[in-house]
């Protein structure tokens, strides 16, 4: 049966009566998603900022290509009739091919197969901040609430959007991965040009890439036509770089690849998605798929040009994003997570982002680490080279 609108109220339930309210946990199966993603739209507008992957657009659009393939249910958090909390729970694909029988559940757009995963990063739900802590209690109580499962995850999140209660002595399991990032807005309040945020080498590979350049060009899509013009461009040219590797690609996906279309005619439109290109003297450097999201510019993925002669095109597509994004006002230009010495060489500060699992009480998981740590070790010895063993020397005996 459908809630109440999540935004109305009864007179009984307004003001310091409505906060004294318990929250009241509640599981919503996909059959009723239409409805779920209704309420969620109206949570989402009176959130106001939110990350771009916890949005209806971005939730939808996965749902559309993933959702057939990955197990899901909607959470909601209510406070007597008004909506406090909407999130997705996937549940992980890898549990059915696991040797024991797992259940594990994602807050939010994960759990797809290694080929075909979005690999969500700046990850969150929709929630007044004044109940993160008191939902995320719900969450992880969530097995006596009828969800059942082995263990919960939290993938991406940036540190700060963590609620305060994810910590190892709450027994989280914290996995941190770092995210370099340029901060453009102290560039901008400093008034000194872009290029001098960078280390010596840096500043004279920029220029050097840029004389050889000639005119440069970049274009920053506005429409979903121009931005698939350009995400067409976008593939072949990463494509044809991981080819070259022995690489499939990401887009080899047809999966990943639709969801990305998707997202072009839902995101950019509505200012939250960007395809750019740059070019120098008519040639396309490269193509950047960039996320726009509460302020940063995340570069979610791109495509290089291969032969540039003495040209870096790395180097001149992000320099040249960046210094757009600078100069429309953006905070940050983040390479998200994953280190290179290109993305070092192009920033000015990190940020972590962390990867946090929640193991519910049972026996499943202890016998699936124990199994797979015995597979693990069986294999390393499998994999030794007969020739180390016969050079080895002989066991101790004690």
């Amino acid at each position: 049966m459908l809630m109440p609108s999540p935004l109305l109220t009864t007179t009984a339930e307004t003001g310091d009566t409505c906060r004294q309210l318990p929250l009241r946990w509640e599981v919503r199966g996909r059959d009723q998603r239409h409805e779920v993603l209704s309420l969620w739209r109206t949570l989402e507008k009176s959130l106001g900022s939110i990350a771009v992957t916890c949005t209806a657009a971005w939730t939808e659009s996965w749902l559309n290509h993933f959702g057939d393939q990955v197990a899901h249910q909607f959470g909601l958090v209510w406070r007597g009739n008004q909506l406090r909390s909407v999130f997705l729970l996937s549940q992980d694909v890898t549990d059915r091919q696991s040797l024991i029988p797992l259940t594990t559940w994602h807050v939010g757009t994960a759990g797809e197969p290694d080929r075909d995963s979005v690999c969500v990063e700046y990850n969150d739900w929709l929630c007044f901040p004044e109940d993160r802590d008191a939902v995320l209690n719900l969450m992880i109580t969530a097995q006596a609430l009828g969800l059942g499962g082995d263990r919960l995850v939290l993938d991406g999140f940036a540190s700060v959007d963590l609620p305060d209660n994810v910590t190892r002595e709450r027994g989280w399991q914290l996995t941190r991965k770092v995210a370099n990032y340029c901060d453009l807005r102290t560039v901008r309040e400093s008034g000194a040009e872009l290029i001098t945020a960078f280390g010596d080498s840096t500043r004279k590979g920029i220029r050097q890439n840029l004389r050889h350049c000639g005119p440069v060009e970049v274009e920053w899509t506005e429409t979903p036509a121009a931005a698939h013009s350009v995400f067409d461009e976008l593939i072949t040219l990463h494509q044809e770089r991981w080819i070259a590797e022995g690489q499939p690609g990401c887009y080899a996906s047809p999966r990943f690849t639709a969801f990305h279309r998707e997202l072009i005619e839902r995101l950019v439109p509505a200012g939250l998605m960007t395809i750019v290109r740059v070019k120098a003297n008519g040639v396309t450097m490269g193509c950047s798929q960039v996320l726009l999201d509460r302020g940063r510019a995340l570069v979610y993925q791109g495509g290089r040009i291969a032969n540039s002669g003495k040209k870096s095109p790395g180097l001149i597509t992000d320099y040249l994003c960046m210094l757009e994004c600078l100069n429309r006002g953006y905070d940050a230009y983040d390479f998200m997570a994953g280190d290179s010495i290109h993305k070092r060489r192009l920033s000015t500060h990190t940020v972590p982002l962390v990867w946090a699992e929640y193991r519910w009480p049972g026996w499943r998981l202890p016998l699936y680490d124990a199994l797979r740590s015995c597979k693990q070790t069986a294999k390393r010895w499998l994999n030794r080279s007969p020739q180390t063993d016969m050079n080895s020397p002989p066991a101790k005996v004690s």
